[in-house]
């Protein structure tokens, strides 16, 4: 799994591919991280790849959170979920629209 942080808000990704196209969050990449197999090679040896306050980075080797090892304590998909029911709250309270 793959994880895009910005501050105290994170998606998951299940592919490197998808959070390197990421629409949800505007990822500013720099240099050679531009270039997408320098992006995966770096990913894919767990490093965090940093872009101004956005970081990147892969979790675990698992596919899916379930087949992760930590699953049941894992913080990071707490957070995940977490920025979901704040952004289906605030879609909400804006009467559908996202903006």
């Amino acid at each position: 799994m793959y994880v895009i942080e910005r501050g105290a808000s994170a998606w998951l990704c299940t592919t490197v591919i998808e959070s390197f196209e990421v629409q949800v969050v505007q990822i500013r990449l720099r240099g050679a991280m531009k270039d997408f197999t320098k992006f995966q090679q770096s990913i894919d040896n767990f490093e965090r790849i940093n872009a101004g306050v956005i970081s990147v980075y892969k979790c675990s080797k698992a596919r899916k959170c379930e087949d992760c090892t930590k699953y049941t304590e894992c913080n990071i998909l707490r957070t995940v979920q977490e920025t979901a029911q704040a952004h289906a709250e605030w879609v909400e309270s804006n009467h559908g629209y996202t903006f």
